[in-house]
């Protein structure tokens, strides 16, 4: 499904951003709607809608409250909001008439409690926190509408990503600004194992989808990367910061530092074969290139 002009919801984010400019070089336009905007949350009036989706080819649905510690505090607001946003954006598109494909940016900690080593899109499904159970009903509300009105879905189950610009909440960044900043730096348990896929190549996933022949629609796909330790993320960094700021960097344990109750998966990694034979998709950037991009980046921006 080649379309030229891609509407991308939440293009102001971490992914949107990337996506957006990548969508730009590879000759799409993107259009980003974020919160800035429009308010999601609320039913877009007809006249938004009918400009909006006039010349609109597919849509890539990001918008979302991804962070897992808040839904944790505030599950029923995480999951109204996550499943509203979809919701809105599917209602619009089945108001304007047009049957706008829709990809949408779901998560790999669907396969939460899985106890085995891999896991693939037919593995059971177990949401562990409410913004997962947020990204199980929007899975299902996308078949519906499918079943119902005819608008055709790619839902992307995808490891945690990293990369330049990511928030300060997430473990990568996190840490990378408090090495830039002091030499001595406090760490909680490191022996965690996630997974963990570089953010242009979850951009070209998404890419990958839209140019796609319809047989390749209606389903979901496992968007992996990378399982690695916290240790081995932290040593990698730690070593690229200590070259590029010339300085050495103690990490100190410190067992107050305790990670979310409730928040962490069992380990597994992503069976990516099916977005690799029918997408014609794969990871591209290993880990500790991908580090190093970071690291830069942020070095760089605090630099200025």
């Amino acid at each position: 499904m080649k379309h030229k002009k891609i509407l991308v919801t939440g293009g102001s984010g971490f992914l949107g951003k990337h996506l957006v400019n990548l969508l730009n070089i590879s000759g799409y336009e993107a259009v980003s709607l974020s919160s800035k905007d429009v308010d999601l949350t609320l039913p877009l009036g007809k006249n938004m809608i009918e400009k909006m989706f006039v010349d609109i080819g597919s849509c890539i649905h990001l918008a979302a409250d991804s962070d897992v510690k808040t839904s944790l505090q505030y599950p029923s607001q995480n999951i109204l909001k996550n499943t509203t946003l979809l919701v809105n954006i599917l209602e619009s598109i089945r108001i304007s008439g047009r049957m706008t494909p829709i990809l949408f940016a779901s998560t790999d900690r669907m396969y939460g409690a899985n106890t085995a080593a891999t896991a693939r899109e037919s593995s059971s499904i177990y949401p562990l926190e409410p913004y997962t159970a947020s990204k199980m009903i929007g899975e299902v509300i996308l078949e519906s509408y499918k079943h119902l009105y005819n608008i055709p879905y790619i839902a992307y189950r995808i490891d945690s990503i990293y990369g330049p610009g990511q928030p300060d909440r997430m473990f990568i960044s996190n840490i990378i600004n408090k090495m830039i900043k002091d030499n001595k730096i406090s760490v909680g348990d490191l022996s965690v194992y996630k997974n963990f896929v570089y953010v242009t190549d979850v951009a070209l996933a998404f890419i990958s989808g839209l140019e796609a022949n319809s047989q390749a629609w209606n389903t979901c796909y496992n968007i992996g990367g990378t399982p690695s330790s916290l240790s081995q993320i932290a040593n990698i960094i730690k070593v690229q910061i200590e070259k590029r700021q010339n300085k050495k960097i103690e990490l100190v344990f410190d067992q107050n530092l305790t990670r979310t109750k409730g928040a962490e998966v069992n380990l597994f990694t992503l069976d990516t074969n099916k977005a690799k034979r029918v997408l014609g998709w794969s990871p591209k950037v290993l880990l500790e290139e991908g580090l190093k991009l970071t690291v830069n980046s942020f070095i760089d921006h605090h630099e200025k």
